[in-house]
């Protein structure tokens, strides 16, 4: 995919400021005392240890089709009932919100690759072709593939293969049209879908799981990518609406914490990965709720026709 990344030397540096030295745990029983001693002096703070886990952050930004991985191997059971219906798809008129909803639906599609569910993916994959025909984007560019999935109604591989191949094709064309500003639109709709399905399923848990608050957290990194991705287009209003608006979010994200060792870090720039032998997740509750609350009202905004 084509993005315009000239900010990107300013980001790994704000990312290493977040690489923090915290004293050696050797032994599980210490940890485990730690922990226990450090909820009872604070029962507004949690810690989620990962010793020699191996831990490995993604700070760069998925393609829509591509945000479940998001979600990684968090234990979550499908739930369409979270996605942007897609009788929505035709309310959309403006080339802005066109462009923030493909990514939308894109994000929602990748759900359904996630579970196998090719009856829901095919209607999403509908969606994806008539909003990109809205957007401008040649009948000639997007007849082929939609002629594929109707003859890989049942493969969910060959419709994800079509799906990826489809995003890129769109994005290839509007970056040489000049449109790049409708590509960090259809980024920003991805991952603020992928963002508030988390927080959905998050929300429908009795007992939140570690593993997705975790997720989470570390999608402050990606916020700080798609910033940069947007600023870099700040001459489009709607860019710089959306923008202000994050802005709000990455206030918020700032109270959540990943520390790491000294000396036991490592920011694989090529694949935008921070590799880690240990890390250490600060966060409130309340902070959590706050996140929960703006993302659901910008997701609101971006959805609204």
């Amino acid at each position: 995919m084509k993005l315009c990344n000239k900010n990107l030397v300013l980001l790994f540096i704000f990312v290493l400021v977040f690489v923090s030295c915290i004293q050696t745990v050797k032994q599980k029983e210490k940890k485990e005392a730690e922990y226990e001693k450090a909820k009872s002096e604070n029962s507004g703070l949690k810690f989620s240890f990962n010793s020699e886990a191996g831990k490995i952050i993604f700070y760069g930004l998925y393609s829509p089709v591509e945000i479940s991985n998001i979600l990684g191997t968090t234990n979550i059971e499908y739930a369409p009932e979270f996605f942007l219906p897609v009788e929505k798809a035709s309310q959309y008129t403006s080339s802005s919100k066109i462009a923030v909803n493909l990514g939308v639906y894109g994000a929602d599609f990748s759900m359904t690759k996630m579970f196998e569910n090719t009856e829901d993916a095919v209607k999403i994959m509908d969606v994806i072709y008539s909003l990109s025909d809205k957007l401008g984007i040649p009948s000639d560019l997007i007849s082929g593939s939609a002629n594929r999935v109707e003859q890989n109604l049942a493969d969910m591989d060959s419709l994800s293969q079509i799906s990826y191949q489809t995003f890129e094709m769109v994005t290839d064309y509007l970056v040489d049209n000049g449109r790049e500003s409708a590509v960090s639109l259809i980024l920003l709709g991805g991952w603020i879908e992928g963002l508030y399905i988390s927080t959905m399923y998050l929300n429908n848990q009795n007992e939140p799981d570690q593993d997705l608050i975790e997720k989470l957290i570390e999608q402050k990194y990606s916020l700080y990518f798609l910033m940069a991705v947007l600023k870099n287009h700040y001459n489009d209003p709607a860019v710089a609406y959306y923008h202000r608006l994050l802005k709000v979010l990455q206030n918020h994200f700032e109270n959540l914490v990943i520390k790491y060792k000294e000396g036991q870090v490592d920011i694989d720039a090529k694949h935008k990965l921070i590799k880690s032998d240990w890390n250490q997740y600060l966060y409130s509750p309340e902070e959590i709720d706050k996140i929960t609350t703006i993302v659901k009202t910008l997701r609101e905004i971006i959805t609204e026709s």
